[in-house]
Order: C-alpha cells, then sequence, then structure tokens
C-alpha cells in the first residue's frame, strides 16, 4: 500500500487539500473531514472556494492578497452553511456567528500584507458588480478604456493598454465574424477554430488559421492521414511547421517525439489504470529515468518547478518548470506522482481535448477514435456511464470483472444496479466505494 503525505495527515486529524490533487483524492478528503469525527482540521488553498460546503467551526485566514471583496465573502460563507446551522444534531443557534480570524503575517501575507483593508471593505457590505465579458450587452468599451487610461496616468504601461484593448475588440469581431459570417466550407472551418480556444495558444493565430485551413483541405484528400493516431494528427494539423508561432509551452512540448509518446502512454493508462495503479506505475517510471538526463530534469511545470535548463554553456534559461528526480525521497516521489497525474490530466482535458474535438467536428477522424480518446472505450454503453460522470478508469475495472451488465441508465442519468453489484462492491477498497457512492447508494 503507497502512503501519501495527504494519508499520513489525515491519521493525525488534519486534511491538507489544494488543486494539484487528482479530484478524486480532493473530494475524498473533503468528505473524511465533512463525515470522520476524528478528522478535525482543514488546511487548503483557494481551492476550497470552488463550491464545497463542509462543516467548519472556525475559520483562519492566512492570505487575501488574490482575493477581492467578493472571493473573500464567497469564503467566509463557507463556514457554518445553513444546513449546519440549523441541523438535527445541533440545537443551538451559535453557528449564526461563525469565528473568522485573520491572521496577518509576514511569512503568509508578505511584509506589505495588509488585511485590514479587506476587512474594511468586508465591513463596508458594499460591492459593485463589475461587467468584464467585453461580448456582454452591458459592456462598455469607453468605461474599460478610460480605466486603461487612467492606469496609464498613474504609471501603467502604454504596450498593456494597446495589448488590452486588442484583445476586447479582437473577441468582438470574433464573435460577428460567427455569427454574420458566410455559410461557405471556409466559413464552416473558420468558425469552428474562431469558437475555441486555440487562438490563445498562437501567437498571430488569425495567419495560423489560415493555415490551417489550408492543410484541413489537403489532409481530407490524403490517404496516409488515415494511418496517423490521433496524437499525430494533432501534431500534423497544429504543430509542424508552426512552432514559431506556438506560445502555449505545454503544447509545444508535443513537437517532440518522446512528448508524444509520453501522452499516448499516459492518456492509455488514465483510462485503464485505478489511481493507486496509476501512483504505483508512475513511480516505477520515475525510478526508471532518475539517474538519466530526462530525470534529472523532469517536466513538472511553473507550481512544483524547482530549476531551469542549462544550455551548453552551462547558463540557465527559461522557467523553473523543472526538478531533479534523483534527490528526492521515494515519500517525495510519491507526492510528485500524485501531482504530475493532476498535471497532466488537467492538460489532457483542458488542452488536448480541445484539439481531438475540433478534428472530430471537422470529420477529420472518426466517432470511434473520438471516443477512444475521450471516453476511453469505443462501446456506446460504457462510454455513457462515463459522460454520466464515472471515471473511464472505473468504467474499464468494471467492465474487466464483468459488472457493466449488473448497472443500467435510467431515464434521467440516473444509475440503477443488481444487488450481484452490490454484493461485488462490498469488500473493495474505502476509495472506489467512495467513487461509486457519488453515482449509486450501496
Amino acid at each position: 500500500m503507497l502512503i501519501f503525505i495527504v494519508l499520513i495527515t489525515l491519521e493525525k486529524g488534519l486534511v491538507y487539500v489544494h488543486g494539484k490533487l487528482p479530484d478524486l483524492i480532493k473530494e475524498y478528503l473533503e468528505y473524511s473531514f465533512a463525515k470522520i469525527d476524528g478528522v478535525k482540521f482543514i488546511v487548503a488553498n483557494s481551492v476550497i472556494l470552488e463550491g464545497v460546503n463542509l462543516p467548519v467551526d472556525s475559520l483562519f485566514i492566512l492570505n487575501t492578497y488574490s482575493l477581492n471583496i467578493k472571493g473573500l465573502t464567497n469564503l467566509i460563507g463557507r463556514v457554518n452553511r445553513l444546513n449546519e446551522v440549523f441541523s438535527e444534531e445541533d440545537k443551538y443557534l451559535k453557528k449564526l456567528s461563525p469565528k473568522i480570524h485573520f491572521i496577518n503575517s509576514e511569512k503568509y501575507n508578505g511584509i506589505r500584507g495588509k488585511m485590514e483593508n479587506k476587512i474594511k471593505l468586508l465591513r463596508n457590505g458594499f460591492f459593485k458588480d463589475e461587467v468584464k465579458n467585453p461580448l456582454l450587452l452591458n459592456f462598455n468599451f469607453e468605461e474599460f478604456e478610460q480605466k486603461l487610461n487612467d492606469k496609464v496616468e498613474s504609471g501603467g504601461s502604454e504596450s498593456s493598454k494597446i495589448k488590452a484593448l486588442s484583445e476586447v475588440q479582437d473577441l468582438q469581431d470574433r464573435e460577428r465574424f460567427i455569427i454574420f459570417g458566410e455559410d461557405t466550407p471556409s466559413y464552416r472551418i473558420m468558425r469552428i477554430l474562431s469558437e475555441s480556444e486555440l487562438s490563445t495558444n498562437y501567437q498571430n493565430y488569425r495567419d495560423v488559421f489560415r493555415l490551417i485551413e489550408s492543410r484541413v483541405h489537403e489532409v481530407m484528400a490524403s490517404p496516409e492521414w488515415l494511418g496517423e493516431d490521433v496524437i499525430n494528427k494533432i501534431y500534423l494539423l497544429f504543430i509542424h511547421g508552426l512552432e514559431e508561432n506556438i506560445c502555449n509551452y505545454e503544447f509545444a512540448r508535443l513537437k517532440q517525439a518522446k512528448a508524444r509518446d509520453f501522452y499516448r502512454m499516459f492518456i492509455d493508462k488514465l483510462h485503464r489504470f485505478s489511481l493507486k495503479e496509476h501512483i504505483s506505475d508512475m513511480v516505477e517510471y520515475f525510478y526508471s529515468i532518475r539517474n538519466q538526463q530526462s530525470g534529472r530534469d523532469f517536466y513538472i511545470g511553473q507550481s512544483y518547478g524547482e530549476k531551469s535548463k542549462f544550455n551548453e554553456d552551462r547558463n540557465s534559461y527559461g522557467q523553473n518548470v523543472f526538478i531533479d528526480l534523483a534527490s528526492k525521497t521515494h515519500k517525495e516521489l510519491v507526492n510528485i506522482a500524485l501531482v504530475k497525474i493532476k498535471i497532466e490530466s488537467d492538460f489532457v482535458s483542458y488542452i488536448l481535448n480541445q484539439y481531438v474535438t475540433i478534428l472530430y467536428e471537422l470529420e477529420l477522424i472518426s466517432e470511434g477514435d473520438y471516443n477512444k480518446h475521450i471516453y476511453g472505450t469505443e462501446n456506446r454503453k460504457n462510454s455513457d456511464f462515463v459522460k454520466v460522470g464515472f471515471s473511464g478508469s472505473l468504467v474499464n475495472r468494471l467492465d474487466r470483472d464483468g459488472q457493466i451488465k449488473n448497472l443500467t441508465l435510467g431515464e434521467f442519468g440516473d444509475v440503477i444496479c443488481k444487488d450481484e453489484f452490490r454484493e461485488y462492491m462490498r469488500n473493495k477498497d474505502a476509495l472506489m466505494k467512495f467513487e461509486v457512492e457519488k453515482f449509486i447508494e450501496l
């Protein structure tokens, strides 16, 4: 059994939650805090703002830097929700007056951190709802431009102002193109590209989109295209020859054949392995490369990166997005594996899958290829369970164990199980039971 640092703290009655934990682990820890009497404390960053209601009696706020008045109000609102105040177990109304503590320390809030400013805003009880989306009717371009001018007069950058105005105008132009463009084959391709978030991944994206459009027509008539897998199709259509225009570093990694091989392997394991199996496999992989150059310069991203790479003259360059696996203990490698799985899962979900969806909308991959990549299966019944929230790894495990036949989906997406399935789940581990019980009452 792998021992995670988060589980060690859990044994001591404390839960530590952050945004780089796999969703299932994060949800299970929050569930443990809410349901297990022995777990008394939860430590979290801003991830706690994401719609989770927890039975909290006291809140200690160590940093308010990134919190505006709405965020701060939302955070305080997490303490003693009404269902906790008026619960059957607690007949007292003392929870209507929660204990909120602001801890203004240099260690967590910085030397110049002044919580009193945020507290004053909180006491004011008034905050204006700003319309920041330039596509909404109430967005005022003149007011937006005036605010930018005021920033420049206060010492702000003129180039930042020009960039902000350009981004707003560009977004409005794209919306007009999508709504009022002529219905032609070329328009259809450009509309699909424009509706996506792809523009944020490229410099001079308009020129890039025109080049991609011409490539679409070429590959449609190419028999060689059909022999490529989904990852290679992403590379050939969206990366090859466009490397200088790509401004998303994470996506740009796919120009390397080794990176494409990694994501083929990772996506397959993401769908097939349980979280425990995936962590074990990742740690084994770390040990296999830790003394190689790829292990000494292992990509982990900005949140956990400790160093940059070196050129031939041993001068560092780029951001601190790498770590040295050889310097890590076993426990650290396990936790790095946990974080790495979350980081790469998010990249697949929010970046890579967007390109796969575009390929499918452009009819450049089959429905089977699309389902295999997104859901981990071409079986329609299995993919239906993924669509209602089951993880691909859970569906694949249930399929391997012959349990899909004991589950059906109701008319409104509810999951109905036979007694044989409840018997099957009786001796499964707590994490698997937790995941299943989100959909089925066992």
